[in-house]
């Protein structure tokens, strides 16, 4: 799966300070409602996604919580669950949030898992990270035998074209300099590292059977703009980790597109 880039601990650094200096003003956006996109469209889809396919007594790992707003409501569905984060301010507003959940100040490319959980959910968080094939495969070891990994991520096949100059789809882990805006129009101190992957990315990965696709519109995008058919900006990917006589879950009918037809969907969006 791939090896630790040598400039990793530059990263992670850079990653930490940058969300250390504006959880404050992150969690205020959250908590405010005025990411609308995060409480309003999100939060309630991954919600809705997990109480659908799985049942209430699996547990859980929210891998780059923040400072614990989705953790807080997946809590309500499902007790055992819970949140790391690299940020030392995360965690601890987290804490003081949330104080009858578990949050643990850890950059996950850096723990050696004891526990295994059956989920694993990485929401709005993996185009943020370098050396993609790491993080999964210390997902891959947090997991129990035919677990599952539910990642949400900004659409890399239209977010970026709309966001970013001189952007080049095909140029997998291409690092972008970008602002982090909040519905309140807000634009956060300093600028956040984007690695851009293709779709195939989180298509073809060892170790992992994709099971289905969903797209998402972000507020912006909701009902005016959809009506026009302009494109998603949201990702999400359910995978199951597979190994020897895995049992591959069936899914419900509803709610996820199967693979097939969500990957007709992009490309003919893209060719739009």
């Amino acid at each position: 799966m791939g090896s630790m880039s040598k400039d990793y601990v530059t990263y992670a650094t850079n990653i930490k300070k940058f969300w250390d200096k504006n959880a404050h003003e992150r969690h205020d956006d959250i908590k405010s409602g005025n990411d609308k996109t995060y409480v309003e469209i999100i939060t309630p889809s991954i919600v809705d996604m997990i109480k659908r396919e799985f049942k209430s007594n699996i547990s859980i790992l929210d891998a780059g919580c923040g400072s614990g707003y989705l953790t807080n409501e997946i809590s309500k569905h499902y007790c055992n669950i819970t949140g790391i984060d690299i940020s030392e301010i995360f965690i601890s507003i987290a804490r003081n949030e949330y104080p009858n959940l578990t949050f643990h100040n850890k950059d996950i490319y850096d723990i050696d898992f004891e526990e295994k959980y059956d989920l694993c959910l990485a929401t709005m968080v993996i185009h943020n990270l370098p050396c993609l094939t790491v993080f999964l495969k210390k997902i891959f070891s947090a997991l129990k035998k035919d677990g599952f990994l539910l990642v949400t991520t900004l659409h890399p096949s239209f977010w970026p074209r709309e966001r970013i100059k001189n952007f080049d789809y095909s140029e997998n882990e291409r690092e972008y300099q970008v602002p982090l805006r909040g519905r309140s129009d807000r634009t956060y101190s300093s600028l956040l590292s984007y690695f851009h992957r293709t779709l195939n990315a989180y298509y073809d990965i060892d170790g992992f059977q994709v099971l289905a696709f969903e797209e998402l519109y972000g507020y912006e995008d909701d009902s005016e703009r959809r009506k026009k058919n302009k494109n998603p900006n949201i990702l999400v990917v359910l995978l199951q980790k597979i190994n020897t006589n895995t049992q591959i879950k069936p899914l419900k009918n509803e709610g996820f597109n199967s693979v097939k037809k969500a990957l007709r969907r992009i490309l003919k969006h893209r060719s739009e």
